[in-house]
């Protein structure tokens, strides 16, 4: 097919032959073909440090945070008092300086002086009150564990599967491992715990034997938070965390 178009780069007009209509990119000669390939990959940047212009690739800019044209103004930069601030941290009340720049790209005025106070703050304020709840509830579960065992007759409380305890997994499945027995039975609580923390539910509650049931473990890592009722209507759950749940 006979196509009237122009080079991309120089905006010469020329004559081409293809089979293929979707090409876009069009050139006159190898060369025009390489400065526009090259103009695509490659920007000109400032060097944070110098100030100087330089060509850089705009794949490496964006994974770094800063440009400079040489190794040498990389390590004046770290070196150099002027390019650096002193700051508070938020969290100890530390004093440490702190890379102007990085600090001025931020919209959070917060600064650390380690990674220890960041997480630290980072940490919710009632995540001390969470873990006690957690605690509390446990105990109250463990007085009835054997009991709730005893009385599911190993059934799932939500599918109504058999369920396989690791003893009888590990005489069938001798190749496989303990956390492949998706049939293992579990302590689920219908209420999470975590409802009950937002909600304020008293821990004799949520721990006591009415709001416990037995389910095999791939139903009780699918419920997670969710309670009872949203899990049977097969609603995502909608708490908000406020805690990392592997504490």
């Amino acid at each position: 097919m006979k196509i009237e178009t122009k080079c991309c780069h120089c905006d010469k007009p020329i004559i081409k032959y293809s089979r293929n209509k979707k090409v876009n990119n069009w050139f006159c000669s190898l060369e025009c073909k390489k400065i526009f390939s090259r103009n695509k990959t490659f920007g000109i940047f400032v060097c944070d440090y110098c100030g100087k212009p330089f060509e850089k690739k705009y794949s490496e800019a964006k994974r770094n945070k800063h440009n400079f044209c040489s190794k040498e103004c990389c390590i004046n930069s770290l070196t150099d008092e002027k390019y650096y601030i002193e700051v508070v941290c938020f969290e100890c009340g530390k004093k440490f300086k702190k890379y102007k720049k990085y600090r001025n790209r931020r919209n959070n005025k917060k600064d650390f002086c380690s990674q220890k106070c960041y997480f630290k703050n980072k940490k919710p304020k009632d995540l001390e009150k969470l873990k006690l709840y957690y605690y509390e509830v446990g105990r109250e579960t463990g007085k009835w564990e054997k009991q709730i065992l005893e009385e599911s007759q190993m059934i799932c409380y939500y599918t109504n599967q058999k369920l396989i305890i690791n003893e009888e997994f590990i005489k069938e499945n001798l190749n496989k491992h303990l956390n492949s027995n998706e049939l293992q039975p579990t302590i689920d609580h219908k209420i999470s715990i975590i409802f009950g923390f937002k909600n304020k539910i008293p821990t004799s509650i949520i721990g006591g034997k009415d709001n416990l049931c037995v389910c095999a473990r791939s139903v009780n890592r699918t419920k997670w938070i969710s309670t009872e009722k949203d899990f049977l209507k097969g609603n995502k759950c909608t708490i908000p965390l406020l805690y990392n749940p592997k504490v």
